[in-house]
């Protein structure tokens, strides 16, 4: 038996008779056996566990292994194509790698990409057989992209600074303070998650409208701020017990109902009636009679 051409190996049976008058034996060629190879399938990359990515993260690489691969392995120079679906709306912050097609980087500061993608990468392989004709596969792997923004989650932390005040009725009174901290930015940079919203409110009003003698003033955006108290009403005077309600100009409560806020700095506010100085006055005394 010998063979030509391992690709597609071809047998040759050969027969021997035996023969007994002397004469030699026969030998010939019977048949010639050629054996194919018939692609069944395209097998697809390991499935990747679903994938959960924080905005403002750093890149995220993903290579899926191993290659859409024939079977059997007819070892054939088939043509792959080989796309990516990046979600139903093909929006996901993805890039994929130039010159490996199963290579994605998953990175982006867009905090409108919070969202759920059905990732999929996806391979149309085509290859002519001598026999069967024009074979196509279409084959796909999938798994789940999960982005999160991290600062509809954060944690924003109370003012540790602020220490109680008192004013005098028509005086005004100053305490400086500096931008407040939250677990986002803390992690990506003072400027992540935008600017805050500092409002004065008394701590029993579940309402959180703000009072009318005191206020927060914007020294340096981002940065540096002021509370000033300020009153001219009789009706303000006495102790009154204040929190900070801290919010985040892009997360408002109408948009997002899990919007962050703090609550946690509690302080007090003490006006007083303006005390007159009688001994200042100048009398006129009536003229004798």
């Amino acid at each position: 038996m010998t063979t030509t051409n391992q690709s597609k190996p071809k047998y040759t049976l050969t027969l021997t008779q035996v023969t007994k008058n002397g004469d030699g034996n026969l030998v010939w060629d019977a048949i010639d056996i050629t054996v194919g190879c018939l692609i069944e399938r395209i097998d697809v990359p390991t499935k990747p566990a679903d994938i959960t990515y924080n905005i403002l993260a750093s890149a995220v690489p993903l290579t899926l292994t191993p290659p859409f691969l024939q079977y059997p392995p007819c070892d054939y120079a088939i043509t792959h194509s080989i796309t990516w679906e990046l979600g139903a709306s093909n929006n996901a912050p993805v890039t994929v790698t130039s010159g490996n097609p199963y290579s994605i980087s998953i990175q982006t500061n867009d905090h409108s990409k919070n969202a759920i993608y059905q990732m999929k990468l996806k391979d149309r392989v085509t290859w002519t057989d001598s026999v069967v004709g024009a074979q196509v596969f279409d084959v796909s792997q999938s798994f789940q992209l999960t982005v999160l923004d991290p600062c509809k989650t954060t944690d924003i932390l109370p003012i540790t600074t602020i220490s109680n005040m008192t004013v005098v009725l028509g005086t005004t009174q100053e305490q400086a303070f500096s931008e407040v901290a939250d677990s986002a930015s803390n992690t990506y940079g003072v400027a992540s998650c935008g600017a805050r919203i500092y409002t004065i409110v008394d701590a029993a009003d579940a309402t959180k409208k703000p009072v009318t003698f005191a206020r927060v003033v914007v020294v340096t955006a981002n940065n540096s701020y002021k509370i000033v108290t300020d009153s001219s009403t009789e009706a303000d005077v006495g102790v009154h017990n204040l929190k900070m309600y801290i919010t985040l100009v892009n997360y408002p409560l109408t948009s997002d109902l899990s919007h962050p806020t703090d609550l946690d700095t509690v302080f007090s506010i003490t006006i007083n009636n303006a005390t007159c100085d009688c001994t200042l006055l100048k009398w006129t005394l009536p003229a004798a009679q």
